[in-house]
């Protein structure tokens, strides 16, 4: 006991700079880890926000550690997962006008969600102090979405809300954490699901995010086939390589062209969907890639996750964490099919370029996928609706300008290696809107 004390003694006067270290120490990532910018222990978790070297192609790209566990970033592959989680829901529910969003994180969803005018009133339910207290660290990205005069911003546990409310939503997110996580399965399991539902108005869609990277592929199976049994006629979007969104309702999904068209209209919505590479609604269209029958096929067999058998919550026991080569496997599923979008479904060119843009996600997956790079210069030339493809090469115009502003300043060094990536990326550039193969 006299030992105890005194080393209780010893680390109370240790300066807090030796606890943050051994934190990001044992953090995922921590080799990337190039800035300390916020950090707070608080009484259900330990998070930290941290910028990380990602080099010229994303140098303000900042990520949210909770716990030991790289929740969250800024880096735009995970930006366009948040928002297109957040845009989804609001563009398929019925009538939009109450959402709700369970877990904040760095508010890129929120914040997507905010940018739609029609919609009266967000509560937004977060369990952790320090995650809402690092909010205006993720300002540049979340627009301080959660000073907006509609959102109610609750310190609560998401299922425990849901538990104790009689309220409904049109439009929910889940965004819990990955299931590595030890009690994240309460969060992904069918008694979950069903509560949900139970709180979805008429008409009301729910998207979850399903991190592909954060558990093995029998996990994630386990995962989709929950959601499938909560809501038969549920899709699978993948906005990147590692994130997809699952997406379910009371009803099949139907997306109106005329409300997809209103929201890139709407200057609000339009600079929250640019600012994600989610330029036109080709674009965005394109992220679709599983429906019901497909997604069934990938989770066939797999066993429920329930709270009397959360399954999930073993995981290590199925398998590491899925790999690229792994995801990669969920394109042979099948080929999108676009009739659930009403409206536009009789202009064949709209139909050609949503088509154009799918191809150009396949073969981005699928570069990542099979280490090919190829397929990323064919994604790259493929798509005219997005400069996403051209972000991973750093030829995006967000990340050209700075570059061409330092050729053009006389005062600077010269650059020769910064000049030809340049004049390679014009060169890439010139050929969007082909199929070129060429080198």
């Amino acid at each position: 006991a006299a030992g105890a004390v005194a080393l209780a003694a010893a680390c109370a006067l240790l300066p807090e700079s030796r606890f943050v270290e051994a934190f990001l120490a044992a953090s995922q990532g921590e080799d990337t880890v190039s800035k300390l910018l916020f950090y707070d222990e608080g009484e259900t978790d330990t998070v930290a926000v941290v910028a990380r070297d990602y080099g010229f192609r994303d140098p303000e790209a900042k990520s949210l550690i909770t716990n030991g566990v790289a929740m969250s970033a800024t880096v735009k592959p995970v930006w366009r997962y948040m928002s297109v989680e957040g845009h989804l829901p609001v563009l398929a529910a019925g009538t939009p006008r109450r959402a709700l969003a369970i877990g904040v994180g760095t508010g890129i969803t929120l914040a997507a969600i905010v940018s739609h005018p029609e919609v009266d009133t967000i509560d937004a339910v977060e369990l952790s102090d320090g995650v809402v207290a690092a909010l205006p660290q993720f300002a540049d990205a979340n627009r301080r979405a959660w000073e907006d005069p509609r959102v109610r911003l609750r310190r609560e546990d998401g299922r425990h809300f849901l538990e104790t409310t009689t309220a409904t939503w049109d439009v929910v997110t889940v965004e819990p954490p990955p299931p590595i996580v030890a009690g994240a399965v309460h969060l992904y399991s069918l008694d979950f699901y069903e509560r949900v539902k139970r709180r979805l108005a008429p008409g009301g869609v729910l998207a979850q995010w399903l991190p592909l990277h954060a558990q093995s592929l029998a996990s994630a199976r386990m995962t989709a086939a929950t959601f499938l049994a909560a809501f038969p006629d549920a899709q699978l979007w993948l906005p990147s390589v590692r994130d997809a969104v699952l997406l379910g309702g009371d009803r099949p999904i139907a997306l109106d062209g005329a409300r997809l068209a209103a929201a890139w209209a709407t200057t609000s919505t339009r600079a929250d969907l640019d600012a994600a590479y989610l330029e036109t609604p080709e674009a965005f269209l394109g992220t679709y890639l599983l429906d019901a029958a497909a997604l069934g096929r990938w989770s066939a067999g797999a066993p429920l996750v329930t709270d009397e058998r959360p399954r999930m919550e073993f995981f290590r026991t199925r398998g590491a964490n899925m790999t690229d080569r792994d995801i990669g496997s969920i394109l042979g599923l099948a080929d999108p099919d676009w009739s659930f979008v009403t409206g536009p479904g009789d202009d064949t060119a709209l139909l050609a370029r949503v088509g154009r843009e799918s191809a150009a996600l396949r073969a981005y997956v699928g570069s990542r996928a099979y280490d090919e790079p190829a397929r990323g210069l064919r994604a790259a030339r493929l798509s005219l609706g997005t400069e996403f493809y051209l972000y991973g090469f750093g030829c995006a115009t967000d990340q050209l300008d700075p570059l061409r502003a330092a050729l053009d300043d006389p005062a600077g060094p010269e650059r020769p290696g910064l000049r030809a990536h340049v004049e390679q990326c014009a060169q890439l550039r010139r050929h969007r809107g082909t199929d070129d193969r060429g080198p």
